[in-house]
């Protein structure tokens, strides 16, 4: 990441409010992308609900601004599902690989062993990003990705 104020790091609680801001600022298909669905605006404030009790959230701010986040939901078993999302304009800059290496070095702390997420197949920059931190893993339900923690 090449820009002069970016701040990478685990969002308080009490700031789930800056996330769900940068939730809402996604576009259709990005929504889609993120929540399997095209999430409505209410659907996004339920969801951050949600995270707010039960999962961790990592995000970059740009300029103060939250631009990309990513939740990292513990599966009880060693390992998390991460998901994350960066907005249109911000990508294709090192923002996501900044949310991945912040997500292994939580996962550290909370003795996780690994990183779990799901991919489209369909989506050729989130797959080469999850190989360059761990590896894919083809199977009946399509590509996942397993990165150690």
């Amino acid at each position: 990441m090449s820009f002069p104020n970016v701040q990478v790091g685990v969002l308080p609680s009490t700031e789930i409010w800056a996330f769900r801001e940068h939730l809402l600022r996604l576009d259709r298909t990005s929504r889609h992308a993120r929540f399997g669905w095209a999430a409505d605006d209410n659907g996004i404030q339920a969801h951050c609900l949600r995270v707010a009790a039960d999962a961790s959230v990592i995000v970059v701010k740009v300029d103060g601004v939250v631009r990309g986040g990513l939740e990292i939901w513990p599966s009880g078993n060693g390992s998390a599902e991460i998901v994350f999302a960066v907005e249109n304009e911000w990508r294709n800059q090192g923002l996501a690989s900044g949310l991945i290496t912040a997500a292994i070095s939580e996962a550290k702390k909370r003795t996780l062993q690994c990183l779990e997420i799901e991919l489209d197949d369909a989506d050729p920059t989130a797959k080469h990003l999850i190989e360059k931190f761990g590896g894919l893993q083809h199977g009946p339900d399509g590509a996942r990705g397993k990165i150690a923690a």
